[in-house]
């Protein structure tokens, strides 16, 4: 991808794939699993924008704003630099989710949580579930969920609004170079998608 963009500096190259989405009823979920290995994200002159998307959370809500397929969590894998021999190279990488605080949320409509530190070009585990589960506390609510299970770091999260989503969908990859490279390797991806 390096170097891919001729056309506009602001757009930003990815490699994407996509696990088409399920409905809404209690009991629908997509699944993906996979195991990745990371050589380098992107980076930019400063650290804001460093950093590279590996997966994503997507889901359609009802009631309008944000993008008209808007991300829900991504999972955003940021430089760790080394010293002495290494210093100015990128030797791990650390694996945060970056979640919606509202539907349609993007920018400063979202929380940023570290999850877990991968060391370059180590295998990692990867699971993702997105879908619809009832409502422990009262089985007429239901909940979004998105559940992640990262080099064996749990992160479960419930997606605000659950009654405005319409839909749960995957995406992984790379993607989000804003400058530089990003070389992530996905293998032994397998996907469920299950309609009630």
């Amino acid at each position: 991808m390096h170097n891919s963009n001729k056309f506009d500096s602001s757009l930003q190259p990815r490699i994407e794939r996509s696990i088409s989405a399920t409905n809404k009823e209690i009991g629908s979920y997509v699944k993906f699993t996979g195991t990745f290995r990371i050589l380098e994200v992107g980076d930019t002159s400063g650290t804001t924008n460093d950093g590279s998307y590996i997966a994503q959370a997507k889901g359609k809500h009802t009631g309008g704003g944000g993008s008209p397929d808007p991300a829900i969590c991504l999972y955003l894998a940021k430089p760790v630099y080394g010293t002495g021999v290494n210093a100015g190279k990128q030797v791990a990488f650390d694996i945060y989710a970056e979640r919606i605080l509202v539907r349609g949320g993007s920018g400063s409509g979202r929380e940023i949580v570290l999850l877990k530190r991968v060391n370059k070009n180590e295998i990692t585990d990867f699971v993702l579930e997105v879908g619809f589960r009832a409502d422990p506390n009262d089985s007429s609510k239901k909940i979004h969920y998105c559940d992640a299970i990262i080099g064996g770091e749990v992160s479960n999260f419930n997606i605000p609004d659950p009654d405005r989503a319409t839909e749960s969908k995957i995406r992984y990859g790379a993607y989000r170079v804003k400058e530089g490279r990003a070389q992530i390797r996905w293998a032994n991806t397998t996907s469920e998608r299950v309609n009630k």
